[in-house]
């Protein structure tokens, strides 16, 4: 059924017990679909590939008939061309949005990051990206709300002591967006990167090194401290400039003495690479693995004995007026950190 539609022929068309398609004149494939109740939209029947397709332009009187004519023009422009409309529609009604572009990423990509890095990342995107973003589509995100959501990262959030600006966090959450949007390109969720190129906050590097002074006050708090399994991965952090997670996840079979190399695993490492660090003569004097009184086995970590976890330092509280530990659980020493904690060690790096 074809005529010329007009606002009065589609006011005045009357609904059959089964929805009815009434086609322009004008434009080829346009026309208005009337349904059992009433209800009046425009359509846009085409062919692509050899199967028909029928696009909802948009429901009368929200859309006048000449409006709903023009944007059939524009659409069956875009089919000439090769496009098609309704699948591109429905592609982008499944597209995803940012929260699920999170969940992908924590999941397809941060879980081969070490857990430190990891944790630090999902606590980022879950805090300060998720809540801003979450339900807009991962394709729509545009530069302008990259820089508008740094900018806010970066003036820091209300606390007890006001607003404290945080633009090195602010950096790493546009590096993580950065990562994230380059695998939203790889999985076809969009075809760009919003967050390339973002203006990064300026960062000043820390340069803090203990003077001679300073680490020979730590070295005798070291020597006289009761815990000196803890004691021995601090001199060993002064000695070989490791991070304190190397330190802490060390086993005594990963050092060659005889060499002097520390041989860190690839697991324990930033880089997740073996490394081969040579030791100086100081640090492969260090005390061998003691044993452990409880069990009578040779404890293989260098910090934490032959326990499998490591203190949480909500159980560890320093004494005031005291170096000793309250709260420790039965046989188990405390951390590193903890160990630094205690005013044996703190005074070390007062002035004299």
């Amino acid at each position: 059924m074809k005529a010329h539609l007009t606002e009065r022929s589609v006011k005045g068309l009357q609904p059959k017990q089964k929805n009815i398609i009434v086609y322009d004149e004008e434009v080829v494939g346009f026309g208005v679909r009337i349904t059992s109740g009433g209800t009046r939209a425009f359509i846009l029947t085409y062919r692509i590939e050899a199967r028909e397709r029928r696009l909802t332009i948009g429901a009368w009187p929200d859309w006048s008939v000449a409006a709903a004519r023009e944007e059939a023009k524009r659409l069956k422009r875009e089919i000439d061309q090769g496009r098609d409309p309704m699948a591109e529609r429905d592609e982008a009604r499944e597209s995803p949005n940012v929260r699920q572009l999170i969940d992908r990423y924590l999941e397809e990509h941060a879980a081969k990051l070490a857990k430190r890095n990891r944790d630090d990342q999902a606590s980022m995107l879950r805090k300060l990206v998720e809540p801003a973003w979450g339900p807009r589509k991962a394709a729509e995100i545009q530069p302008d709300d990259v820089d508008r959501l740094l900018r806010r990262i970066g003036g820091g959030t209300p606390g007890k002591r006001g607003r404290k600006p945080t633009p090195v966090r602010a950096n790493r959450v546009g590096e993580i967006l950065r990562k994230m949007f380059n695998l939203a390109i790889r999985w076809r969720i969009r075809s760009d990167n919003p967050a390339a190129g973002f203006a990064r906050n300026a960062e000043a590097p820390r340069d803090r090194y203990l003077s001679s002074n300073e680490i020979g006050r730590l070295s005798a708090a070291l020597d006289t401290h009761p815990n000196r399994r803890a004691a021995d991965a601090v001199r060993l952090i002064l000695l070989t400039g490791a991070r304190r997670g190397e330190v802490l996840c060390a086993r005594w079979d990963q050092f060659d003495l005889e060499a002097a190399v520390w041989i860190k695993p690839a697991a324990t490492t930033k880089q997740r690479r073996l490394h081969r660090a040579p030791i100086s003569a100081s640090a492969a004097a260090l005390p061998p693995p003691r044993f452990c009184a409880r069990s009578g086995c040779a404890c293989p970590k260098i910090a934490h004995g032959c326990f499998p976890a490591r203190p949480k330092a909500s159980r560890f509280r320093t004494s005031s007026g005291s170096g000793k530990m309250s709260g420790r659980r039965p046989n188990c020493p405390p951390s590193v950190s903890m160990i630094c904690a205690t005013p044996s060690l703190r005074c070390s790096f007062r002035a004299a």
